[in-house]
């Protein structure tokens, strides 16, 4: 810009202005040096952008006008479009101010000729020196003028030349004046075979005609399309843009044209549109394909052919399975596109065609454009290719895995087609699909024969009465027969795939933790017998043979539970163990106490005999013999009350209650009952009462006069409940603590806490003393989690 500015120094100003995305305007570059005052970097923003600026960059074609002002001064302004040569866009525009001033002044220079004859008429009188020196003047400034408007021609004129769009010039009446060498180039003629050419009446094509009328008219015209020049019958897509010359007020003097030729634009363009329409017609073939049924593998494989062969517009597609002994290919199925039927049975043998099968074997895709000179399938030629008119195959191989199970075999015949990568992308995941579908039918295959397995063994499994699961190590089971549900009360739809634990009593927790942990691979199977809590709060005994089963890296994946219901026989022992612990306990009363008592008898009777005279010491000893009858009746009582513990089974006993009856029968005293939840019940031997009786006929006894209230109150902890009954009396010293629920401890019968132990063990329920010397006596009844529970009924 800088030589241009230098070559003309009557152009003040030359630029480059373009436009951002969001409408502003700004420079690229002017002819100004870095430190002139009036220089603009590039991207400096031009807010005063005249209209001929905008108008050039939207219409494209080069304009003159003015004078136009803006903060550096009034110019005449030339502006010419710079377009993208690929796309044809405008991207900016060239831009010459000359000053207004000076285009003032030469328009007056070009006028004073006649205006200076006229003057000279009037000053005759003037000296003729003086006319001379004006001449001279006026002849050198006329010179300046014509050499300016010679160069600005000459200079519009290489913009019109070489100019990368082409440039029609036509008068009024649409014939071509004159033409520069692009439109030439594009028409496919030289510049001087369009002078004088008719647009109007010799062009073929309605649109152009109509856009070159719009111009003429005075109206913008345009017209994009395929044109066929009827001077050479070149065919070509070409863009055109009219502007008339001259307005609608002045008159229409003819009419500019810029043409372009877009035909490799839209050739691409049109590439583009078969690619995405090849794209999205395979992608929804093989979502349709997916959809296919494949309960037979012989109709989906005839579905599949047919849609493959419509999608890509195949002569036809074919399936083949090699055989066993992969010497030889046979067809599955072939669709005749053509003949719109199905065929199949052909063959391939291996050792025809080594080539062939080896290329197979080591690609992923074997696309032959022109099958009959490619190396790869010339073995087809003659047996193959030539009988059936193939031109082109497109096959890919099948493959499970890393082995090739079959091809998918797609022809044409006709010209050589080349396959497009699309296609070739298409036909891999058809090979894909096919894959699935046989690895699909084979595994059902398996399935079902493995279904009718399982269903024979599930009928044995089902009728079983022992508990049989499988689960997890993190507890999801995967299997419960029907015994299990019924036994734990629970929908199998609720456990299968679910994370199921009974509950287990707190004892036998850590038991049955071992138990798991010690089946290893060389420790498979191991028995456990343990306790359970059922829903509705039974406590079951369940003898279990558990299997660990291990995967190959030697980890457990899963474990087999068959258990088995025992309580009954669990019952049987207790009862037994029970009578036995009775009948010991029995036969040491009747054996040491009860005898002991006889001795104790006898000595008096015998000793109150040898006094008969006197009655005094009679009566003393008649009266100890009466206490050792009554000890040996206290202790045959016992014999029947211990007897009867345990005969009925444990049932829920509603504690308020057996607090109330133990009351009755014992001497008045406050006792306050501060149960923290009305209803409460325990799970407890019948004999319930008696315990409470024992601890309130304890506390009155051994209270003393300090004694003056006894409390039983409840609360919960995590392992169960605890049920606390405890006095203000003189407590229990630190020396009987140890031996309170030891028989015959105690200062009456000794069997009251040894009882109270005895009938609670029953069920579970532990008692202990945990009161403190002088506090009075406390004690504790602990009743295990699934051994209580609340009612509506106080």
């Amino acid at each position: 810009m800088y030589e241009l500015h230098a070559a003309d120094p009557e152009i003040r100003f030359t630029y480059l202005i373009g436009r951002h995305t969001d409408g502003t305007y700004f420079f690229f570059v002017d002819s100004e040096p870095p430190e002139s005052e009036d220089y603009s970097p590039p991207g400096q923003e031009y807010p005063e952008v005249t209209a001929l600026t905008i108008k050039a960059l939207t219409s494209g074609i080069p304009l003159t006008d003015g004078p136009d002002s803006d903060r550096w001064g009034t110019w005449v302004s030339s502006i010419v479009p710079v377009t993208d040569p690929k796309t044809g866009t405008v991207i900016a525009v060239f831009g010459m101010d000359v000053d207004a001033r000076n285009w003032y002044w030469q328009i007056l220079a070009a006028c004073l000729p006649p205006l200076a004859g006229t003057l000279l008429i009037l000053v005759l009188v003037l000296t003729f020196f003086f006319i001379h020196q004006r001449n001279e003047r006026e002849r050198r400034q006329l010179k300046a003028s014509e050499t300016a408007i010679r160069e600005s021609e000459e200079r519009y004129r290489l913009l019109f030349t070489r100019s990368p769009i082409g440039i029609v010039h036509l008068d009024k009446n649409g014939v071509i004046l004159t033409v520069n060498q692009k439109f030439a180039d594009i028409i496919g003629v030289s510049p001087e075979q369009l002078t004088g050419f008719d647009t109007l009446s010799r062009i073929q094509n309605p649109g152009l005609v109509a856009a070159i009328r719009d111009s003429l008219e005075g109206k913008p015209g345009f017209f994009e399309g395929e044109y066929i020049s009827v001077l050479v019958k070149k065919r070509s897509i070409i863009r055109m843009v009219g502007q008339p010359i001259g307005t609608l007020e002045t008159g229409i003097t003819g009419a500019i044209g810029i043409f372009e030729d877009v035909t490799e634009r839209s050739q691409i363009e049109e590439r583009e549109k078969q690619t995405a329409r090849l794209f999205l017609e395979t992608q929804q073939a093989l979502v349709q394909m997916s959809k296919i049924p494949s309960d037979s593998i012989d109709d989906f494989i005839r579905e599949v052919t047919r849609t493959d062969a419509v999608t890509i517009n195949a002569s036809s597609v074919s399936v083949w399975w090699f055989s066993a002994d992969q010497s030889e290919l046979v067809c599955a199925d072939t669709f005749d596109r053509v003949l719109e039927n199905h065929t199949h049975g052909m063959r391939l043998r291996r050792s025809d065609y080594q080539r062939y099968f080896a290329t197979l074997m080591e690609n992923r895709i074997l696309a032959a454009h022109d099958a009959h000179n490619d190396e790869r399938t010339k073995e087809l030629l003659a047996t193959y290719l030539s009988v059936y008119n193939i031109t082109s195959i497109l096959v890919v191989p099948i493959r499970r895995g890393s082995q090739m199970v079959g091809v998918i075999c797609h022809e044409h015949k006709g010209d050589v087609r080349v396959w497009d990568p699309l296609e070739q992308d298409f036909a891999a995941s058809v090979a894909d699909l096919l894959a699935s579908a046989l690895e699909r039918s084979e595994r059902k295959s398996a399935e079902q024969a493995l279904f009718e397995s399982e269903r024979h063994y599930r009928s044995v499994v089902e009728d079983q009465t022992e508990l049989i699961c499988r689960f997890r190590p993190d507890g999801t089971h995967v299997f419960v027969n029907n015994a299990y549900c019924r036994f734990f009360s629970v929908d199998r739809s609720r456990v299968i795939g679910e994370k199921f634990y009974p509950e287990i009593p707190m004892d036998d927790r850590a038991l049955v933790e071992k138990h798991f942990s010690l089946l290893t691979k060389e420790a498979r199977v191991a028995e456990i017998t343990n306790r359970v809590i059922l829903p509705d709060g039974q406590i079951r005994w369940l003898r279990w043979f558990d299997r660990a089963i291990f995967n190959d890296k030697g980890e457990i994946t899963e474990y087999q539970s068959v258990g088995r219901d025992i309580t009954w026989q669990k019952q049987i022992e207790e009862k037994l163990f029970l009578a036995n612990e009775k009948l010991n306990l029995l036969s040491s009363i009747t054996r040491h106490d009860v005898l002991n008592q006889l001795l104790v008898l006898n000595g008096y009777l015998q000793l109150s005999s040898e006094f008969v005279r006197d009655p005094e010491k009679t009566n003393e000893y008649l009266e100890r013999a009466k206490k050792a009858v009554a000890t040996i009746e206290t202790q045959i009582n016992f014999t029947r009350v211990y007897h009867d513990m345990g005969s009925l089974a444990p049932s829920w006993q509603n504690v308020n209650n057996c607090i109330i009856q133990a009351k009755g029968g014992i001497p008045p005293v406050d006792i306050r009952v501060e149960l923290h939840r009305p209803g409460l019940e325990v799970l407890a031997d019948p004999l319930l009462e008696k315990v409470f009786y024992n601890l309130f006929d304890n506390a009155i006894r051994y209270g003393g006069e300090k004694m003056t209230m006894i409390r039983v109150s409840s609360f919960e902890t995590a392992e169960g409940l605890v049920i606390v009954c405890e006095d203000d009396g003189a407590g229990i010293a630190e020396a009987d603590k140890g031996r309170l629920f030891t028989q015959g401890f105690g200062k009456n019968t000794g069997f009251g806490l040894f009882f109270s132990r005895e009938i609670l063990s029953i069920s579970g329920i532990t008692i202990q003393e945990t009161s403190q010397p002088g506090r009075g006596a406390r004690f504790e009844i602990r009743v295990p989690k699934s051994g209580f529970r609340f009612t509506g009924n106080p």
